[in-house]
């Protein structure tokens, strides 16, 4: 069984979606993209800017998330879900629909 786990699919994806900032980033880019990094950290709470930071280059790096630089003054940056990050839309609203039935239980 260990063997088995070593490979399976759902541990890959695990892994990319690890992270205490990773799935509330990927959220809010599913509900409003493309989004300023500042609209970002306002928006996921508590998140310092250097934690922010990082999980964007990670997310950046597994091809999750999109960056965008304007050539302006000042520069500017947004952030947008690729298509491999789009597909976790489905996946967090399913997860979603498990939240509101074990809630429903629980009251």
């Amino acid at each position: 069984m260990e063997a088995v786990m070593e490979n399976c699919d759902t541990k890959f994806a695990l892994e990319i979606i690890q992270g205490k900032w990773c799935l509330r980033i990927i959220w809010e880019l599913i509900k409003d993209e493309p989004i300023r990094f500042n609209e970002l950290q306002r928006r996921v709470t508590g998140v310092s800017a250097i934690a922010l930071s990082n999980e964007l280059k990670r997310l950046q790096k597994l091809g999750v998330v999109a960056r965008r630089q304007y050539d302006s003054v000042p520069p500017q940056v947004d952030y947008r879900l690729t298509t491999i990050g789009r597909h976790l839309d489905q996946a967090l609203f399913a997860l979603g629909d498990w939240g509101h039935q074990v809630r429903d239980e629980h009251r």
